[in-house]
């Protein structure tokens, strides 16, 4: 049976929150007890994902934030750290998704936008997201 208290008094980061497993995951981070931080490059979809946050119990902070973009992520952590003081889980969702669903019929150019927006962005998050976590104990 799943405890409801898992993440009380944590503070969580998701990308791509605006929709898909983002999204839900945003909603069961709240609804375990996480402050939650949901970030998308779109305001109009972050707001209504964020209605569902604070319905499953969570409190919320809307960023909008071009994971693609170093400043923007550096950015994006900072505001997170303002306003919950730490930075505890960083689920590193946003990416794209390739035009091709084979992998043989995927271009180079493909490939390298998948790793630019969705491999990087999750290395460069975390690399920032560490740093402002309240105690490293907690994370071995």
């Amino acid at each position: 049976m799943a405890r409801n208290d898992r993440f009380t008094d944590k503070v969580v980061f998701v990308t791509g929150a605006a929709s898909g497993i983002g999204r839900a995951a945003a909603i069961a981070f709240a609804a375990e007890g996480a402050r939650v931080a949901i970030l998308d490059r779109s305001a109009d979809a972050l707001e209504k994902v964020k209605s569902s946050v604070e319905s499953a119990g969570g409190e919320v902070l809307t960023v909008v934030c071009d994971v693609s973009s170093p400043d923007q992520v550096e950015d994006a952590v900072e505001q997170v750290v303002h306003r919950f003081g730490r930075l505890d889980v960083a689920f590193n969702n946003a990416g794209v998704n390739s035009e091709s669903d084979k992998m043989l019929d995927t271009s180079d150019e493909e490939w390298t936008e998948a790793f630019d927006q969705t491999l990087m962005p999750a290395i460069r998050a975390s690399r920032l997201a560490i740093p402002a976590r309240k105690s490293w104990s907690t994370m071995f």
